[in-house]
């Protein structure tokens, strides 16, 4: 799968404005209602990239609201706005083809 694949490039993570139950992966949970600072304001992006270790151009950034992608992306995030499950993984698999990965 796709999501699976993902994850041998980049980081699964959440920043999200609400309390998140799971965890991706065990991966790095930023919660900006923790922060007092909310999506799509680039400094909750910031800090979490900071969290993290990376640079912009090393994320994905996902989401259903396209203000929070179009934030991102302007940022340089690799953004993609999530619509469906099955949307989301063909665009997961052009990624990971354009940045020389290997898609399912």
């Amino acid at each position: 799968m796709a999501v699976e694949k993902v994850g041998e490039k980049y980081r699964c993570n959440v920043c999200g404005n609400e309390v998140v139950v799971a965890k991706v992966g065990g991966g790095t949970l930023v919660c900006s209602g923790d922060e007092g600072v909310t999506k799509p304001d680039p400094a909750i992006l910031e800090l979490t990239l900071t969290r993290l270790g990376i640079v912009p151009e090393e994320g994905v950034f996902i989401d259903d609201h396209l203000g929070h992608v179009e934030a991102a992306t302007e940022m340089g995030l690799h953004g993609i706005r999530y619509t469906t499950v099955d949307a989301l993984t063909t665009e997961l698999d052009d990624l990971l083809t354009s940045e020389g990965g290997s898609a399912c």
